[in-house]
């Protein structure tokens, strides 16, 4: 149960800030493309960004709880080893299914395949998304750096929290 609130609370800050990150990108500072696309690309993650942050948040969220909980004190101890290592596997994790999610809106547009090819595109959405999500986050500056560094402070406080302030030096 310890887990499963630890996941929502790191989820939930993820969001908020996430969110307000773009919301400052894009309604304050008037940037109109806070998300970065490769040439003759749907932007489909700016048209749904919501569903985009909500989901690499989601992601992280888990990746991190599995190893804040799951890893031995060992290799919890390197806080920010497990920091980097858990927004490795987010990125790697959250561009596979947010190629899915990117082919699902491309399919909602009206790109409607029939019969097995449903699945041979939605597998093909999870491929590009591994091979190209990290370029479109690499081109989403400065967005991506803010986060990053949200979601290492996150990760961080999250372990801090999860196993008591004796691992507050550890940082």
């Amino acid at each position: 149960m310890r887990w499963f609130f630890g996941w929502l609370g790191c989820f939930f800050s993820l969001f908020l800030y996430s969110s307000a990150v773009y919301g400052l990108l894009h309604g304050v500072l008037g940037q109109t493309l806070v998300f970065g696309a490769l040439y003759r690309m749907f932007m489909y993650h700016e048209a749904y960004a919501f569903q985009y942050i909500a989901l690499f948040c989601a992601v992280h969220a888990s990746v991190a709880m599995a190893a804040i909980y799951g890893l031995p004190q060992s290799l919890r101890s390197h806080r920010w080893l497990l920091a980097a290592g858990t927004l490795l596997v987010t990125i790697a994790v959250a561009s596979v299914l947010g190629g899915v999610l990117w082919k699902i809106h491309d399919m909602l547009a009206g790109y409607f395949p029939s019969g097995p090819r449903l699945w041979q595109d939605l597998l093909w959405g999870a491929e590009m998304g591994f091979y190209l999500g990290w370029q479109v986050l690499a081109m989403s500056q400065p967005y991506s750096l803010l986060c990053l560094l949200g979601f290492v402070w996150v990760t961080l406080k999250c372990s801090q929290l999860a196993h008591g302030p004796r691992s507050a030096h550890m940082l």
